[in-house]
Formats: structure tokens, C-alpha cells, sequence
């Protein structure tokens, strides 16, 4: 490193006051200090001496991020290769004639989050319950309903209703469980499903996961980071490059020194960002953010906005089909598959159903192991995060 610090000690009179490159010393000064800890010190005796100043903490709160930043690489390869796994697994289904078309929507949504024993228990009770609604809803069913009806007069058609519902679900129940068993226990045990089945056509990360020679395998720690990484690297590369050329040209324009603090708001804007979202986007709102939540108020220190919600609440209002709904927050498509989020699900939901209609487990909402922003789904980070701050005083 003394080869670097000597031409760097070099180079500084011509970025220095009076110098050649005076205009640009910002550029000069942002890389020295990036570096190596700043020059300056105090030359006078100090009421107050701390050893935290505004690099240190803005390198603080990035490695407080890195936890957040590590679910944005995991956990968005982790949703992904979980969806193309369930989608083989319905499509598995189908080809055992043990479900049809219609069906494969139930099965994936019931699927997210569950073992295979659970998506067997959990795709019987749905699959039972979708047939027995529609066998009352059937000629067959009415008919049946009717002449109960008119043959019991000590019960109500409610009550008739439900005892064809418990005869004609009872029927199937026992035989489309064991279908069920039967097919998933074979496909974990090898049976496979091409790929185009599933409806998922492998874009640039698909055939650079395939050219690494890495499946999609939710079951894999190194598949997972890499895939979520093939989508949280280049709109965190984004936010970089396009936020820095804006800091870069206020910085020579004014004349002051480039802030650390567009590292923090190029980190913090894109883990609020779904894996979907277009890159010209991305650099829209990253432009919007910087410019106008930060720059024309005079920058680091006399801002009120805070730059990354700024650009978040930017591309929400300006571009709401790319930042809001239930197909943006999967970071693949696949036939079927509505992508319905779990407020979503909740939303619809009975009340007392509560989470439980979800498929997701209290540690599973806490951990952050569920679709949604890239880094914002873990509870858990967060607050490793928080204790990285805190201990950082």
C-alpha cells in the first residue's frame, strides 16, 4: 500500500488549491479518504474529541447492513428456486393425473413454506374442499340436496348440505391423499420435470446459474446466494455508479468534498426494492432521490428527506405496477402462480384463520424466509444490525 500512498501524496498539489486539477480535487479527496483515514486534525485545543467522524460512521451503518444485505442475496435465491421446486412438484402432480390445470394454482400457493408431508396434508384438505364446493355447485349435487330435502323434513337444506359435502369429500379424501403421497414421495426421490414444464424460460441469471453448473435447489446454501445475488448485484451496482455521478457532479460544481453518505443511501435503496424492478428504473429513482430529497437542499447535513425512502416513495407513486401488487415480489414467473403475498392471503383470509392461512410460521415472518422486498423481509437482521449500531456507540 506505500506505492499507492505515495502517489497519491504525489498527486495531491495538482488537485490542491492552485493546482491543475483544482476543480476536481472532490474526485481526488473522495478516493485518498476512501483509502486511508482523513488528514485533517484538529490545530487547536478541542472542547470535545471523539474518535467517530462521518467516514466511520457511514462505514458503521454499512456494515450494520450487512445482514440485510446477506437476505437480499440468500433469501432472494431461496424464494426463487422454492417456486421453481413447487412448480415441478405440481407439475409432477399433473402428469399423475392427481390434480388438473385449474389446480396447479392451489397447489403452489398451499406449498409455499412447507415440507412435503405438510404440502400433502395442506393440498388434500384444499383440493378436497375446492371439489366438494364444486360437486354442490353441480346438477348432480343440487339434485342430490333437493331430494334430501324434500325426504327429511327434520332437517334444513343447511343441514343437507353438509352432510352430501362430509359423504362426497369423505369419498375422495382417503384416495387423493394417498395419490399424493404417493407422486411427491417419488419426485423427491429423483423423478424429474423438465424445466420449460414449469414455464419458467431461464433469462441471462437463469443460464449463468445452469453455466456454473448450479441447479435450482432451495435446499442449497451456495445455489440460493448465488441466484439472489444474479439479481440484487446489478440494481446495488446501479444504485452505486448512477448515485455517485450525481454526487460526483455536485461535489465539483460546489466545490465541496464528496460525503460517504451516498454509500449508505446506494445500499439502503436497493434492499427496499422488489428482485423485479426494471434498472431504468432503478437509476430513476436513485437519480430522483439523490437530486431531490438530498442535493438541492445543500446535501449531507441540511436534507430533511431521507434519500432512499425518497427514491422508494418515488418509484411507488410514479411506477406503481412495478413496485406494488402480487406478481412483482417472486423474482421468477412460472405458470400458475399468482404470487399472492402474505398480507395478501391474509387479507382475503377469515379472521380466525388468522397467519395459519398463509403457510407461514411465526419464525418463518420473524427470520424473513417469505417473498417481499429484497432485504427487507428479516426481522432478524434488522436487529443484528441494530446491535452493530448500538455497540458501534
Amino acid at each position: 500500500m506505500k506505492p499507492l500512498r505515495r502517489l497519491l501524496d504525489k498527486l495531491h498539489h495538482s488537485f490542491a488549491k492552485g493546482g491543475k486539477y483544482e476543480r476536481f480535487y472532490p474526485l481526488y479527496e473522495a478516493t485518498d479518504t476512501f483509502l486511508y483515514t482523513p488528514g485533517t486534525v484538529t490545530k487547536t485545543a478541542s472542547h470535545v474529541r471523539d474518535g467517530m467522524d462521518m467516514k466511520r460512521i457511514m462505514i458503521t451503518v454499512c456494515v450494520a447492513l450487512i445482514p440485510c444485505v446477506f437476505m437480499a442475496f440468500w433469501n432472494t435465491g431461496y424464494q426463487a428456486n422454492l417456486l421453481i421446486h413447487n412448480r415441478k412438484q405440481a407439475e409432477r402432480l399433473l402428469n399423475a393425473n392427481v390434480i388438473d390445470s385449474s389446480e396447479i394454482g392451489t397447489v403452489l400457493q398451499v406449498s409455499i413454506g412447507r415440507t412435503v408431508d405438510q404440502q400433502i396434508d395442506e393440498i388434500t384438505q384444499e383440493l378436497v374442499k375446492k371439489h366438494g364446493q364444486d360437486y354442490l355447485a353441480s346438477d348432480e349435487g343440487r339434485q342430490t340436496i333437493e331430494s334430501r330435502t324434500q325426504s327429511s323434513k327434520s332437517k334444513t337444506r343447511e343441514e343437507v348440505e353438509q352432510e352430501v359435502y362430509k359423504e362426497y369429500t369423505g369419498d375422495i379424501a382417503s384416495g387423493l391423499k394417498e395419490s399424493l403421497t404417493s407422486t411427491l414421495t417419488a419426485s423427491s426421490e429423483g423423478s424429474e420435470v423438465d424445466l420449460a414444464d414449469t414455464g419458467y424460460t431461464p433469462d441471462w441469471r437463469g443460464r449463468m446459474m445452469e453455466s456454473m453448473g448450479l441447479k435450482f435447489d432451495p435446499t442449497s446454501f451456495v445455489s440460493n446466494l448465488v441466484f439472489g445475488g444474479l439479481f440484487f448485484l446489478p440494481v446495488y451496482i446501479v444504485c452505486m455508479a448512477v448515485g455517485g455521478i450525481w454526487e460526483t457532479i455536485f461535489s465539483v460544481v460546489r466545490g465541496h468534498e464528496i460525503n460517504e453518505g451516498f454509500l449508505v443511501t446506494g445500499l439502503l435503496f436497493p434492499l427496499t426494492l422488489p428482485p423485479t424492478i426494471p434498472l431504468w428504473q432503478v437509476a430513476l429513482g436513485i437519480s430522483f432521490g439523490v437530486v431531490i430529497g438530498k442535493e438541492i437542499f445543500g446535501g449531507t447535513g441540511r436534507n430533511f428527506l431521507n434519500p432512499a425512502l425518497t427514491a422508494r416513495a418515488f418509484l411507488y407513486f410514479a411506477y406503481p405496477a412495478q413496485s406494488t401488487g402480487e406478481g412483482i415480489w417472486a423474482a421468477v414467473s412460472v405458470d400458475g402462480f399468482s404470487g399472492a403475498t402474505t398480507l395478501g392471503v391474509m387479507a382475503s383470509a377469515p379472521v380466525q384463520e388468522g397467519l395459519s392461512a398463509t403457510g407461514i410460521t411465526w419464525w418463518q415472518a420473524f427470520s424473513g424466509t417469505i417473498q417481499g422486498s429484497m432485504g427487507e423481509t428479516s426481522t432478524l437482521a434488522c436487529i443484528f444490525g441494530a446491535i452493530v449500531l448500538i455497540g458501534a456507540g
